[in-house]
């Protein structure tokens, strides 16, 4: 079956209907060959239609069969002529998986071609959703359809267009490529071969355009006036390859972002590390497919089906380095049909009553076991990735990847990937409103947007609301002044329209040569360095100084800024413009513009004292022009920054990148605050100062963002010791002699500074008044007043490593080669009793009744209540100690003990790595976190499971401790984090369904590294 040149609606389920019936008179029945009416064709149904042409089910009068009928989409010459072309070139390649031409000519409605009916489901449709067994069974008909290339290219053409959408498979095994719409002959137009079987005046691709789909085209076809060969189809069908082995496309997003993207030099992933349980020749076959360099790929299809041929063969495939045991392995499956025959003689022969049964079981076991294995190797690609997007700080596809791990049962690493993100807060999705398809420009609050294309839609975004249509086929369009819209045509005239009915106000209007319109509080036209207002004597005004392109304007009542490719330029209404030159931050080098020649966006904030400029490395300044200087220069760790939105107070940015989508920053600092998902990152717009509106090619989301919650820690040396305190203060010790400590209300954290030492430990008192700090070469404990934060007094003369406030105030200390010592509330140390233990660790039950204290170098475990000890048990090889209310956990390497306050083993589990445990802490529900040496922490349930797998740390976790509803680990790497609580206990499939609600998307649907937007 044919379809149109681009995407098209999807085909009805079933096309087998009868064909329309048709009555016969005297003249058709005497002569079958003439239709009584002259019409050959009868409509049946639309199959769909795209950017140049629309296809329909017909019946064949003639040969009574059902057809698809192919027309352009405009009626004109030139795409009378592109259908002419399409029609010919796909008519000269005769071949068993293209799509058959039968006829074409013109009728009362205009030019048309015939083709082969092919029921059946695009690979796309058949790909969707499909784990990798069942994906990797379509490599026989991809094996068709490079067969199909290769003979086009064996005849000089190519195809332009190849992605999965236009194979489609029968259902009988068919195979077809279709939509040949912008294939073209490599040889020149004057060559006789194809001189002789083009139509007069062939029409050509557009001077400048660029042809094929974004995510599935080669490098050189997404740079203009690059001349492609058939290196560029290799290219292609590695890119459907990709799709069959990783269930995703190469690049995600909408068309627009992804070829702005691929220009800016975006790389596929690494097919091996999103699909680990791939085939490595798959792996291999698909990269050498689609190198970056032509030289480096298949010369044409023919070479690229040899070796997938040769893979699904079991022979050695070209582009795969062998090891010696994938040779043998090879050797084995080219023999597998005399073995397997070999070896079920001599089973029959030993045991033939039993095969039956046998057979059943295995079968049955292999069966589950495969599942079992493709559901494992599926939820562990899923971790990989969301791994990947948390290193990128893209929390909705990160947690919803592994949320989605977590209904195949990747259990502990899932939850510990979900819990990462847990404490912190996340915006609320509103409506979902689907949008209606094609280039589309948003108003200033977002409640409205105009689409662009043979008419203009003016639709209310609430809803998805068509309030009006004007017949006008727009090029670009743009909102400005108090409730207007212009539209620029294909001839350059605009048309000013009124926003609420659509009514021509002004035009069509003639400003000269348009490349884009701006609007704001007017409107701009810009061409190159110059821009012309909408006025009654429209002039070009020259701005940049040199004649280069104009990348954006900012017009307020006051200022107006204009950002040429090489400057900033500027000026008071009704001034001079002038070039925007600025004092830069005391670390940078002379004042000048700020990152100017590479900036791609502009916004002035509400009161227009402060220009917020984005540029194409993910840098974002914002200058203070009145003060004309720099207050703050930020790299967002994102490139292609492409638009920016002030929120109505001044306080935050929307800032829209085409790799990473949307994100909120606060204003003054430069902070992410919210992070929302890439299927709704194409354009953003703040309704109101807590509620932005964003945009994907699909469907528009209304979202209400989180208040800024307490900022992050902030990295330095290494942790040693976290506190938490009663109020939810949290201080953080390090390795430098600073303790940073962070309050709930949103201030920037405070630092405190006890000189060059290493600080051992913190405590907060348990009613909060006073901070305990131990320091190597610090003598005694340090008493710092939380209201004042200044110390305030000191118990003990001997430099500690570990203490334990008391519920009455006192504290339990252990000083370096000393026993223990217990101070009470006045700083009076109790009497030391000989053959006390020395303590390597310690720790209070979360009531301050009692300490757990660990003694150096025996494994041996007392406890104290404030008096002499008891000993509770002796473990050899214990490294850390944790009090609950009624009993002590153990670390010991390689496993956790667990006994009673008093002694009494109850309970032993193994931990389950061979790093070294650092740390071990009870938590409330009988919870228990163990910290290791290979920065990974481990959270064990009341009866030994494990039930989560943290690995946010790059060195050992030095510091565990859980606040209420959280866990924070501390880690040699300088860093400290929460950990949310909430995924432990969750169900996988009301946590996933949540997260669906949450991020307004489905992860159901997800292939590696895309969100699928949610259904309205």
């Amino acid at each position: 079956m044919g379809r149109g040149d681009d995407e098209l609606d999807s085909f009805p389920a079933d096309l087998s209907g009868a064909a329309p019936a048709v009555e016969r008179d005297a003249a058709s029945t005497t002569d079958a060959f003439a239709p009584p009416d002259g019409a050959r064709y009868d409509a049946v149904a639309r199959l769909g239609e795209g950017g140049m042409g629309r296809v329909a089910l017909v019946f064949d009068r003639l040969l009574r069969r059902q057809v698809a009928l192919k027309r352009p989409r405009l009626a004109s010459p030139a795409a009378a002529a592109r259908l002419a072309q399409e029609a010919s070139i796909t008519a000269q390649l005769e071949h068993p998986n293209i799509v058959a031409v039968h006829d074409a000519g013109r009728d009362a409605e205009g030019a048309f071609y015939t083709m082969r009916l092919v029921r059946g489901r695009s690979l796309e449709d058949v790909l969707a959703n499909a784990p990798l067994p069942q994906r990797l069974a379509t490599l026989r008909p991809f094996l068709a359809a490079c067969e199909a290339v290769a003979f086009a290219h064996s005849v000089g053409v190519v195809h332009r267009d190849l992605k999965p959408h236009n194979i489609m498979v029968g259902e009988f095994g068919e195979t077809q490529v279709v939509d040949w719409g912008v294939a073209r002959p490599v040889t020149s137009q004057d060559d006789a071969s194809w001189r002789a079987v083009l139509p007069e005046g062939p029409a050509e691709t557009i001077a400048g355009e660029v042809v094929g789909t974004p995510a599935y085209m080669a490098p050189e076809q997404t740079m203009v006036g690059r001349s492609i060969d058939q290196r560029a189809d290799v290219w292609s069908l590695g890119a459907v390859l990709y799709r069959i082995v990783s269930g995703a496309a190469p690049f995600a997003g909408s068309g627009v972002a992804v070829l702005e993207a691929r220009r800016a030099g975006l790389s596929p992933a690494d097919l091996a590390s999103v699909t680990p349980a791939a085939p490595r020749e798959l792996v291999a076959i698909a990269a050498r497919a689609m190198a970056a360099d032509p030289a480096g790929r298949y010369p044409d299809a023919k070479a690229l089906a040899i070796d997938v041929e040769a893979y699904l063969d079991g022979r050695r495939v070209d582009a795969h380095d062998y090891s010696a045991w994938e040779l043998l392995r090879r050797l084995g499956h080219a023999w597998r049909v005399p073995l397997a025959v070999a070896a079920v003689a001599l089973v029959a022969l030993v045991v033939v009553g039993a095969v039956a049964t046998t057979n059943v079981v295995a079968e049955r076991n292999r069966a589950v076991e495969a599942e079992r294995q493709s559901s494992a190797a599926l939820a562990s690609m899923l971790l990989t990735e969301s791994a990947r997007e948390a290193a990128l700080g893209a929390r909705p596809e990160s947690e919803l990847l592994a949320a989605r791990a977590l209904t195949l049962g990747a259990g502990p690493a899932a939850r510990g990937a979900l819990m990462a993100w847990d404490s912190a807060p996340r915006p609320q999705a509103g409506a979902v409103v689907a949008l209606p398809a094609g280039p589309r420009v948003v108003n200033d609050d977002g409640s409205a947007f105009v689409t662009l294309g043979a008419a203009l839609t003016y639709t209310e975004t609430q809803g998805a609301r068509v309030r009006w249509r004007a017949e006008i086929a727009g090029r670009s369009a743009a909102f400005f002044g108090d409730g207007r819209v212009a539209v620029g045509d294909a001839e350059d005239r605009i048309w000013v329209l009124d926003a609420g009915d659509g009514r021509v106000l002004e035009g069509p209007l003639d400003l000269g040569p348009v490349e884009r319109l701006v609007g704001g509080r007017q409107l701009v036209a810009l061409r190159g360095w110059a821009m012309t207002r909408l006025s009654a004597n429209p002039q070009p005004e020259p701005v940049c100084v040199r004649p280069q392109t104009a990348v954006g304007v900012a017009l307020g009542a006051r200022r107006e800024v204009v950002l040429c490719d090489d400057e900033v330029r500027w000026r008071p209404v009704g001034g001079a413009w002038a070039a925007l030159v600025v004092e830069p931050p005391a670390s940078e080098g002379a004042a000048g513009p700020p990152e100017a020649p590479h900036s791609t966006a502009l916004a002035l904030s509400p009161d227009e004292a402060r220009l917020a400029l984005a540029d194409e490395r993910g840098h974002l300044t914002v200058v203070d022009l009145p003060a004309g200087r720099v207050t703050g220069r930020w790299d967002t760790g994102h490139r292609g920054l492409r638009a920016l939105d002030w929120s109505p107070d001044g306080a935050h940015l929307a800032v829209v990148s085409v790799q990473d989508g949307v994100r909120v920053v606060a204003a003054g600092s430069g902070a992410e605050v919210a992070r929302l998902p890439r299927a709704y990152g194409l354009a953003a717009r703040w309704a109101d100062a807590g509620t932005l509106v964003t945009f994907g090619a699909e469907a528009a989301v209304t979202w209400t963002l989180p208040k800024l919650s307490a900022p992050a820690v902030p990295r330095g040396a290494g942790v040693a010791s976290v506190a938490v305190g009663p109020d939810g203060s949290v201080a953080v010790a390090r390795g430098d002699g600073v303790v940073d400590v962070l309050g709930k209300t949103g201030e920037p954290p405070r630092r405190l500074e006890f000189g060059d030492r290493v600080i051992k430990r913190v405590a907060f008192s348990l009613d909060g008044r006073s901070l305990w700090v131990a320091a190597m070469a610090r003598p005694g404990a340090t008493r710092v007043d939380t209201a004042t934060w200044r110390e305030v007094g000191r118990f003990g003369e001997a430099a500690l490593r570990r203490l334990a406030p008391l519920r009455d105030g006192g504290l339990v200390v252990a000083p370096w080669d000393t026993p223990f010592a217990v101070y009470d509330s006045a700083g009076v140390r109790r009497a030391a009793v000989s053959g006390e233990p020395e303590a390597v660790d310690l720790d209070e039950d979360p009531a301050g009744s009692w300490v757990a204290l660990l003694e150096d170098g025996t494994g041996r475990v007392f406890g104290t209540e404030g008096g002499a000890p008891w000993l509770i048990g002796t473990w050899p090889g214990a490294v850390a100690v944790s009090a609950g209310p009624d009993d002590v956990v153990v670390g010991i390497s390689g496993w956790l003990v667990r006994a009673g306050k008093r002694g009494g083993e109850l309970a032993r589990w193994p931990l389950g790595t061979a790093s070294a445990t650092q740390d071990v802490e009870r938590g409330a529900g009988g919870l228990v976190a163990v910290s290791a040496l290979d920065g990974t922490t481990r959270i064990f349930g009341p009866d030994g499971a494990l039930m989560a797998l943290l690995g946010g740390h790059e060195e050992r976790v030095a510091a565990l401790v859980f606040d209420e509803g959280g866990l924070w680990t501390g880690s040699w790497d300088g860093s400290a984090r929460r950990w949310g609580l909430a995924p432990l206990h969750a169900d996988p499939a009301s946590a996933l369904g949540s997260l669906e609600r949450a991020w307004a998307t489905r992860a159901d649907s997800l292939g590696v590294g895309t969100v699928s937007p949610r259904a309205p």
